[in-house]
């Protein structure tokens, strides 16, 4: 029983092998190749874009030749031709289903076909060994199906060696806030993973960028710069909490060198235009809420651009006040 078992594995796996052997195999008529030159997207990409995509059909418009283009983006992405070869089916088949009729008059066909693809890179993508350029382009083919879909994700991930790098990678790629979250639930002391989801102040709430950012405030390292920087961000999230005296306490306790930095505008540029979301004009309305008057004129007057400021602003600090308006202190 146990070998003909193993027999019925063996020529299951070779139907398999020869199978997907066989979709390598597929060449691109001249008429699939015209069809995508005329419709796909990539030919608005920019002219020096390094998207896969986009050198794809930049190759296929100078040369019809599949073949040429696969040896040269192999080249170029240090894989091997025949793993080129494998993605330029997935990517023409994903720039004719984008927008295909099929999707309103067949549904269940297009469905099928979505399927089918979205299985095809994935498993393109294992058999590269997980390369960069081909995580980027499956992450690109599911995620214009699936959007920031978990599920998706994890079929990404699923049987990868190095999970972090990967999910990285297709993180990174598509910008998908989900997606970071779950990189984070498994890998929550990962300062590179906290520091993406804690610049996404749309997509998360105040709550959960003020955890991610004290965590990283806590572990700061690196250059003095980064490190004002960060401060900056935590002081700023906890000021639009209503946190108006933590965020003091923050710059009353940092290092000197570090609240010089802070302080002076070469953190983050000193030119008038940045002057509404400047932080040190936030400093000034914070010393103001919390009755440092005396702090805050005196810091209002040393800015560069105060006479610049006086006359819209009427000269006073309660002006940049009113941006913290009735907050908690």
């Amino acid at each position: 029983m146990r070998n003909l078992r193993q027999i019925v594995v063996s020529l299951l796996l070779t139907l398999l092998s020869a199978s997907f052997g066989a979709a390598q195999q597929i060449q691109i008529s001249a008429d699939r190749i015209d069809g995508y030159l005329e419709n796909s997207l990539d030919k608005y990409a920019d002219k020096d874009s390094r998207d896969w995509g986009a050198r794809l059909y930049r190759l296929l418009a100078a040369n019809r030749d599949s073949d040429k283009a696969a040896r040269t983006l192999a080249e170029d992405d240090r894989l091997s031709v025949e793993t080129e070869k494998s993605l330029i089916p997935f990517w023409i088949s994903h720039a004719e289903l984008r927008y295909s009729r099929e999707r309103s008059q067949s549904p269940d066909a297009y469905a099928s076909k979505v399927s089918q693809l979205k299985q095809g890179v994935i498993e393109a993508m294992r058999s590269s060994g997980y390369a960069s350029p081909v995580i980027q382009l499956a992450a690109d083919i599911v995620y214009t199906y699936d959007r920031c879909n978990l599920d998706s994700f994890q079929a990404l991930i699923a049987d990868a060696s190095d999970v972090l790098a990967v999910g990285l990678i297709a993180a990174q790629h598509t910008e998908c806030t989900p997606w970071w979250l779950a990189l984070h639930a498994r890998f929550p002391e990962n300062t590179a993973i906290r520091a993406e989801l804690s610049a996404k102040d749309r997509d998360l709430s105040l709550a959960q960028r003020l955890a991610l950012l004290e965590g990283l405030y806590s572990t700061a390292q690196g250059t003095q710069q980064s490190r004002v920087r960060l401060m900056i961000d935590y002081i700023t999230a906890l000021w639009r909490g209503g946190l108006i005296r933590d965020g003091l306490a923050l710059i009353d306790s940092a290092a000197e060198a570090d609240r010089r930095l802070a302080l002076n505008g070469k953190a983050r540029g000193d030119s008038l235009e940045r002057q509404q979301s400047d932080f040190r004009l936030d400093y000034v309305a914070a010393l103001y809420l919390t009755g440092r008057d005396d702090a805050a004129r005196r810091m209002f007057d040393a800015l560069p651009y105060t006479k610049e400021l006086r006359s819209p602003w009427n000269c006073r600090p309660q002006a940049r006040a009113a941006r913290l308006g009735s907050r908690s202190l």
